[in-house]
C-alpha cells in the first residue's frame, strides 16, 4: 500500500517539524511575560510599602492609582521587550499600558469618578468587538 506508507511518512515529518517548532521557543517560556509578572510583584510591594511607612505621598487611599500607571507602564516596556525579541510590534500591550497610566492619572488630577466606569465598559466592548471583527480578516489555515 504505498498510499499508506506516504502518509505515515507525511505524518512523521510533521511530528518532527513541531518537535523542532518547540525546541525553538526554548524552554524558558516567554522571557517578557517573566518580566512582566515581576515587575507587577516588585511595584505592588512597593506601593504598599511606602504606604505602610507613610512618609510619602502613596496612602492607602491613592496607592491604587500609582498601581495603574506602574502597571501601564510595564505594560509598554513588555511591549517594547516583545517587539525587541519577535520583530513584530504588540500594539494591544501599548494601547492597555496607555489607557491604565491616562486613567491613573485621570483619577489624581479630577473628582469626578462617575464617568470612568462607564469609560472602561465601552473600552471593553470595543475591544471584545475588535476581536471578532479581526478573526474575521484573518484567512483560514
Amino acid at each position: 500500500m504505498p498510499g499508506h506508507y506516504e502518509k505515515q511518512e507525511k505524518h512523521e515529518k510533521h511530528e518532527k517539524h513541531e518537535k523542532n517548532e518547540k525546541h525553538e521557543k526554548g524552554r524558558g517560556g516567554d522571557l517578557a511575560g517573566a518580566i512582566t509578572g515581576g515587575l507587577i510583584l516588585i511595584l505592588l510591594g512597593l506601593l504598599l510599602y511606602y504606604s505602610t511607612v507613610g512618609t510619602t505621598v502613596i496612602t492607602y487611599g491613592n496607592f491604587w492609582q500609582y498601581f495603574l500607571i506602574g502597571v501601564g507602564v510595564i505594560l509598554i516596556i513588555s511591549g517594547i521587550i516583545r517587539y525587541a525579541e519577535r520583530g513584530t510590534p504588540y500594539i494591544g500591550t501599548f494601547i492597555g499600558g496607555a489607557v491604565l497610566i491616562l486613567i491613573g492619572f485621570a483619577f489624581m488630577t479630577t473628582n469626578n469618578f462617575v464617568v470612568w466606569p462607564l469609560i472602561l465598559v465601552v473600552l471593553g466592548l470595543a475591544a471584545i468587538a475588535s476581536a471578532f471583527t479581526t478573526r474575521r480578516r484573518a484567512p483560514a489555515p
